[in-house]
């Protein structure tokens, strides 16, 4: 069970931003709420090295002594090692700063496309009917006015070269654009 636990927690770390931007996308929510979510997605980005810079402050009010590689608290030796994980949070931006960065991109690309077009529902949507596996392809076909064969030979090419990312790129349209209603 313990060997679960931390790739899965990792996991959730770096997948934050960008399932915040693709619930925005899905649920097309309005533009007011878009904007609070990137802020969320900024502070979430720098909020480790946020943390480990006051935690470094507060051990300076605490009059803690610093060591090479650790905060002693004299005092009050049950602070030392909740200051020390909070000292070493900061680790954490390699996780966090990404998953922001997804996610602001896609919450500006959806704030410009409802700016541009206030009365649509989304800004893309999976093709159905013309889409092989779950449509995000033949989606992209559709909305670059590209044939899907094209797309999908991109699409390979990419997996190819960067197999991980792309998997998760096409995982995460998936799960975040509806599907179309009417065919195209």
């Amino acid at each position: 069970m313990n060997a679960f636990i931390w790739p899965a927690i990792l996991l959730m770390l770096f997948a934050i931003g960008p399932v915040i931007s693709a619930i925005t996308v899905r649920r097309a929510l309005s533009v007011r709420w878009q904007i609070l979510l990137l802020g969320f997605c900024a502070l979430y980005g720098v909020g480790p090295i946020l943390l480990a810079l006051g935690s470094m402050g507060l051990a300076d009010v605490l009059n803690c002594d610093r060591q090479t590689f650790a905060l002693s608290c004299p005092q009050q030796p049950w602070l030392s090692g909740l200051l020390n994980i909070l000292v070493f949070g900061h680790w954490f931006t390699a996780l966090t700063l990404p998953s922001a960065i997804l996610g602001g991109l896609g919450l500006l690309g959806s704030i410009s496309y409802r700016l541009k077009n206030p009365g649509s529902a989304a800004m893309f949507y999976r093709c159905r009917r013309r889409g092989l596996l779950g449509g995000v392809c033949a989606g992209l076909a559709v909305r670059s006015h590209l044939p899907p064969i094209a797309v999908r030979i991109m699409a390979v090419a990419l997996l190819v070269i960067m197999n991980a990312l792309t998997l998760v790129a096409y995982g995460w349209a998936w799960i975040a654009f509806p599907t179309q209603k009417s065919a195209p």
